[in-house]
């Protein structure tokens, strides 16, 4: 079977919104193949851009020029030239990160065969949808995602978690501001278009997206949103644990203001994690001064959710639904929730106190 021939039957199906469907339904991949095969496929061999399950980039099929036709379709990530989707059999998402429910839809044989990229341009071609009804931001490692798994307790509301497309959009400092905005509406309409109807939208941020504030705010301007906050040694003592990505020198995409990357390289990882959360909280601080956003300390989680965030964004009431979401670990929701350790040695008092407590003075209370 000639490449061509197996290109025409990708295109076939990606055009026919039924036919995927029928696919989908198929994980397993001996059925998947036996499926190909009932449309004119060979019974052996791989399709010509198969690079298993890995999903090697730069080694899929070739880009097509418009959106996949037919519900499902999100979009997992953007680089300068192109937005990846991502089938996801209009399934909302359950796992904590948005991230890892694309994992498991990614590693689908239908996705594996179609995988589907389309120039930037044509996210302009993505429909309309509704302005989020919230916006979470946050400092890390403060209650962000217990708050996003309560609310997606509430009836009808979609919660999307740290969606990477977001932040793959809003670092393109080659746009103007428009530009980013623009973009970031055409990314969350087709990420909530993908799960079905819903009657309420939530987006839980990356930490560093609050330094965009001014672009989340541009694209939905009557969008409520919070900051979530905690004590910045409580934060700095769980980061030494466990280093999130983006607190880390040379894997987070956000640099420093101020230095060079030669001096943030000289940083240990706990002073360079600091001065990010510093640069984070002040970004909060002159939003909140703005007007249009709340504080919401840690300290008064879980009770803050049903009490102020969810009327704050119009959600529904969901009751028990809600609270009983706020007894299981927000990161291991089979797992009942225990409080860890807290305490923090001097090294990291010192830090919090130099480049954290200063901005978060104003917050306290909150």
């Amino acid at each position: 079977m000639s490449v061509q021939t197996w290109l025409d039957l990708r295109a076939r199906v990606l055009a026919d919104p039924a036919l995927q469907v029928r696919l989908w339904a198929l994980p397993d991949p001996a059925g998947f193949r036996a499926a190909l095969t009932d449309l004119g496929a060979p019974a052996e061999g791989p399709w010509p851009w198969d690079t298993g399950p890995l999903r090697l980039p730069g080694r899929g099929a070739p880009p097509v020029g418009a959106p996949p036709a037919g519900p499902g379709w999100t979009i997992a990530t953007l680089d300068f030239a192109f937005a990846h989707w991502v089938q996801t059999g209009g399934e909302a998402p359950t796992a904590p990160f948005y991230g890892s429910d694309l994992l498991a839809w990614g590693a689908r044989p239908l996705n594996r065969f179609l995988d589907p990229r389309t120039p930037l341009e044509a996210l302009a071609a993505v429909a309309e949808q509704p302005a989020p009804d919230g916006l979470i931001f946050h400092m890390s490692r403060c209650g962000s995602t217990l708050v996003g798994n309560m609310l997606a307790a509430a009836p009808g509301t979609l919660v999307l978690s740290e969606p990477r497309a977001i932040g793959d959009g809003l670092r393109r400092v080659d746009l103007d501001e428009a530009q980013r905005a623009a973009r970031l509406r055409a990314v969350v309409a087709a990420l909530r278009a993908a799960h079905g109807p819903a009657a309420h939208c939530v987006i839980k941020t990356e930490a560093w997206s609050m330094v965009d504030l001014a672009i989340f705010r541009r694209a939905f301007p009557a969008t409520p949103w919070i900051f979530l906050h905690r004590a910045p040694v409580e934060v700095l003592a769980s980061q030494a644990r466990l280093r999130a990505p983006e607190m880390t020198f040379g894997m987070s995409d956000s640099p420093l203001p101020g230095i060079s990357p030669q001096e943030a390289a000289g940083l240990s990882p706990d002073d360079y994690c600091a001065q990010s959360l510093g640069v984070i909280c002040a970004a909060a601080v002159a939003g909140l001064r703005q007007g249009g956003g709340e504080a919401i300390a840690y300290d008064s989680l879980p009770g803050a959710v049903a009490g102020r965030i969810a009327p704050l964004f119009g959600l529904p009431e969901a009751g028990e639904a809600m609270t009983e979401r706020a007894t299981f670990d927000a990161k291991r929701p089979g797992e009942r929730f225990r409080a860890a350790d807290a305490s923090a040695d001097p090294g990291l008092q010192i830090l919090a106190a130099k480049w954290i407590n200063p901005s978060l003075a104003t917050l306290s209370g909150s």
